[in-house]
Parts: C-alpha cells; sequence; structure tokens
C-alpha cells in the first residue's frame, strides 16, 4: 500500500472510472449545497432542481471531463476522443483538466474558467475547486506524491486563483486561501493563508507630476491633448494659396507677430 492510500481518500481506480456514477456524485453534492434533497422532492421540484444545475457552467464542465476521464480510463482508440472532448471543454467553458487526472466523486467546480487540473494528478473525494485554480506538476520528476504531481485528500477546497505545483500532499479537510500557493505538505484540518497583501503606500506627487495635481488631472490632460493639436497644425504644409487664418493661428501658437 503506498503512502498515499494509507491515509488520504482513494480516488476511483482506472477501471472504475465511469462517466454516470461519478458526474452523477458531483450533481448530488452540489444539489446539496443548494438545499434539494432528491430523495423528498417532488418530481416537479426534482425536474425544476435538475434544470437549475444542468444550466450552471462548472456541472456541465465537471460533465465533459467526466466522459473524458471514461474515455481515458478505456485506453486505445477511445483516447483520441477523450483528448476532443477535453479541447471541447476548453473552448466552451475555458478549464482544462486532464483526461488522465483521477478525481473521486462530489467534485465540485462551480467557476470553470481558469481551472486546471494537470495530467496524472490525484484527488479524494468531495473536493471543491474555484475559479483560476491550477493544479499540476512533472511526472518526470518522481511518482505522484513523491517529486513531481500534487496529491489532494477528501474534503479540501481550494478557493480562486490558489496553486497547487510539484509532488506536494494535501491531507484531508484542507482550506487553501485565495490566491495562496502550495509547494509543501499540508497536514490535515489547516487553513493554508495566502501571502500578505501589499501594505505599503506611496504619495501621489511621487507618482504623478506636481503640475498635473496642481492644475487637476482633467484639466492637465486637456491642455496637453490641446497643445498636441497645436503642434500638429504647425508641421502641417502651408496650403498652396497662403491661408491667412491658418498663418494667424500659426502665429498665434508660437507667440510670433506676423
Amino acid at each position: 500500500m503506498s503512502d498515499y492510500d494509507q491515509f488520504l481518500g482513494h480516488p476511483p481506480e482506472e477501471k472504475d472510472v465511469k462517466f454516470w456514477p461519478l458526474w452523477k456524485s458531483d450533481i448530488l453534492r452540489l444539489g446539496e449545497a443548494f438545499g434539494f434533497d432528491f430523495e423528498k422532492m417532488g418530481v416537479k421540484e426534482k425536474i425544476a432542481g435538475l434544470a437549475h444545475l444542468l444550466t450552471i457552467p462548472g456541472v456541465l464542465a465537471v460533465g465533459l471531463f467526466r466522459v473524458a476521464s471514461a474515455l481515458n480510463a478505456r485506453g486505445g482508440f477511445f483516447k483520441i476522443f477523450s483528448r476532443l472532448v477535453y479541447l471541447a471543454n476548453y473552448i466552451l467553458f475555458g478549464t482544462e483538466m486532464a483526461p488522465s487526472a483521477r478525481v473521486g466523486p462530489g467534485l465540485v467546480v462551480p467557476h470553470p474558467m481558469g481551472v486546471g487540473i494537470g495530467h496524472g494528478v490525484r484527488m479524494g473525494s468531495r473536493v471543491s475547486v474555484f475559479r483560476f485554480v491550477g493544479i499540476g506538476g512533472s511526472p518526470k520528476l518522481g511518482s505522484t506524491g513523491k517529486g513531481g504531481l500534487p496529491v489532494i485528500g477528501d474534503d479540501v477546497w481550494l478557493m480562486d486563483s490558489s496553486a497547487v505545483a510539484g509532488g506536494v500532499t494535501i491531507h484531508n479537510k484542507v482550506i487553501v486561501g485565495a490566491k495562496a500557493a502550495v509547494n509543501r505538505d499540508v497536514p490535515p484540518g489547516t487553513f493554508v493563508f495566502p501571502p500578505r497583501p501589499y501594505r505599503k503606500f506611496v504619495p501621489l506627487n511621487k507618482v504623478i507630476p506636481r503640475r498635473v495635481l496642481d492644475a487637476g488631472v482633467e484639466s492637465a490632460f486637456v491642455k496637453d491633448h490641446e497643445a498636441a493639436q497645436r503642434r500638429r497644425r504647425l508641421e502641417e504644409p502651408p496650403s498652396a494659396n497662403g491661408d491667412s487664418a491658418s498663418a494667424a493661428e500659426a502665429a498665434n501658437a508660437t507667440g510670433t507677430i506676423p
């Protein structure tokens, strides 16, 4: 038994990667978040609830990922179709979930835009992945969880713009905060804080010229625009008939008497 199997939830084995059972678990978990209890709901309520869930982009994106994973697990010629489904998922929803990634039941991706789950990643059950999350590594650096690819346990939340890189292990019941980067193992039941926010304030006069501040930003820009127009008119060649109005305007702009 591997280190991963000893303490983390088990993603499905390749032979158990089936489209409908896994996608159904994903839909039901998101339905619980919306308060849908399909076992107690009537027929009309079930239809309305399913219609609501099946029009959420994240549900459809996860569905395409499950289709691609199931095709990839069958191997052979089916892997070509799995790549086509993967490409369709990227075009439609802007998400890159590798068909070779094995993810347990109950995956929720509410906002799929910018989500990336790399080749060979292993994730447990009831994982929530929010927008612009990146999970990946390099399989050439070692086995899963031992040098190259991330291993993620059960009940893990990866908040917006967070990243999990390399052969790290995130144990069960972990929340990775928004914009946090995980590059080492995370113990169970913890919260990963993002970097401290930038707290240095620079006075405006250090970045904006004094004349702009004194005159007001808008008026200074207007004056610059008018001056640029006058310069362009001066650079234009004089007309053949020697337009007196243009000559007078040029003289006024330069401050000379014709």
